[in-house]
C-alpha cells in the first residue's frame, strides 16, 4: 500500500472511483494532472491520503452512500454544498455527507487525510447506542474544532501506519476496535441532529413515559394511532408526554411517530416490499403523496422513487 501518482484523468478517475465512488478527476484550467494517492480499507471505512500538486476538482457520477472526514495538511480546498461552499484549511477538517456535495476543489499544492464512512456503518453505530433506529439522516456540522482534527489526524496516523505494516491484518479484534473508535469518535465528538440523545440525557436513560410511548409507537406506528392513544398507553396525560419528550427525547412525540412511520417506508422501498412509492406511502399512514414525498427528500437527501430504484 504505497502511494500511486497520476498524470492521466483516465487512470486517475479510475483509481479514485474504485477505492471510493464512481468520479471524474480533472485538473484545473486545463492543466497538466498531478495527484497522488494512497487508500487502505479498514473494515467497512475507507482511509485515504492524497496530494496534488496541480490541483485537481472532483466530480462525482454517483455519490457515495456516507459521510466523509477530510483533514487538510497543507493547501486548501472548496467544497460546494448546494447554495453555499465551504473553505477548508489545515487548521480544521470537516465532515460532508457525500450526497449533498455538489463540487470539491483542491487547491495546488494540498495534501490532505481522511476517512469515508458509509452511512449504514454510522447509522448502525447509532443505533447500537441508543437501542433505537436512526429516525431521519443523521446530518453532522460541517467544521471540525480544532482539538478534534488533531484527535481525528492522530488517530488516522496510527491506524494507517499499523495497516501498512500488516500488523491489524494479523489482528481482526484490533481492527474491529479501530473501527469501532472512528465511528464512536465521530458520533459522541461532532456535533449532530442527534445528539441531545447521544450525549444527553438520554445517555443515563429516558424516562419512563418516554420509553413507554417510543415502545408503544415502535411496535403500532403502521396502525391507525393518534398521540392520544401513545399517552394513554403511557398513563399519562398528552400535555405531560409531550413535554417529556420535549425535553427529553430531542425531538417532538409527533415527530418521533412520524419519523417512524418514515422509517418503515423507507425499509419497505429499499427491500421491495412496496411495489410503488405510493404503495409505502398509505401503507404507513401518509394521505398525501406530495407531502410524503417532501418530507422524504428533507430527511434522507433523496426522492423516494430514488430509494425504490436502489431497493
Amino acid at each position: 500500500m504505497n502511494a500511486t501518482s497520476y498524470r492521466s484523468v483516465e487512470e486517475a478517475s479510475e483509481a479514485f472511483s474504485t477505492a471510493y465512488a464512481p468520479i471524474v478527476v480533472t485538473p484545473p484550467d486545463g492543466s497538466e494532472l498531478d495527484i497522488e494517492l494512497e487508500a487502505s480499507r479498514l473494515g467497512k471505512l475507507l482511509l485515504f491520503r492524497s496530494f496534488t500538486g496541480s490541483g485537481v476538482h472532483f466530480s462525482t457520477v454517483s455519490p457515495f452512500d456516507g459521510y466523509t472526514i477530510s483533514i487538510p495538511i497543507s493547501g486548501h480546498m472548496r467544497v460546494g454544498l448546494g447554495r453555499a461552499d465551504a473553505f477548508v484549511e489545515p487548521a480544521r477538517g470537516f465532515v460532508i455527507d457525500a450526497k449533498k456535495v455538489s463540487s470539491l476543489a483542491v487547491g495546488p499544492s494540498t495534501e490532505y487525510t481522511g476517512f469515508s464512512l458509509p452511512r449504514g456503518s454510522v447509522e448502525s453505530t447509532y443505533e447500537s447506542f441508543t437501542q433505537r433506529p436512526a429516525i431521519g439522516a443523521i446530518t453532522f456540522e460541517s467544521e471540525v474544532s480544532t482539538e478534534l482534527t488533531s484527535t481525528f489526524r492522530s488517530l488516522f496516523g496510527i491506524v494507517f501506519d499499523s495497516l501498512k505494516s500488516g500488523i491489524l491484518a494479523r489482528n481482526p479484534l484490533a481492527l474491529a476496535s479501530f473501527e469501532d473508535a472512528i465511528l464512536r469518535l465521530l458520533l459522541f465528538s461532532q456535533p449532530h441532529n442527534f445528539s441531545l440523545i447521544t450525549n444527553g440525557p438520554a445517555r443515563v436513560g429516558l424516562p419512563r413515559d418516554v420509553r413507554r410511548a417510543m415502545s408503544f409507537i415502535d411496535e403500532n406506528c403502521r396502525q391507525a394511532i393518534s398521540s392520544a392513544d401513545v399517552a394513554g398507553d403511557a398513563g399519562v396525560s398528552l400535555r405531560s408526554l409531550q413535554a417529556s419528550f420535549a425535553t427529553y427525547a430531542g425531538i417532538s412525540l409527533y415527530g418521533y411517530l412520524r419519523a417512524r412511520r418514515l422509517h418503515g417506508a423507507r425499509l419497505d422501498l429499499l427491500s421491495g416490499k412496496a411495489v410503488s412509492v405510493t404503495d409505502a406511502a398509505h401503507s404507513w399512514g401518509f394521505v398525501s403523496l406530495g407531502q410524503f414525498s417532501k418530507l422524504y427528500f428533507r430527511t434522507y437527501g433523496e426522492h423516494p422513487r430514488d430509494t425504490l430504484r436502489r431497493g
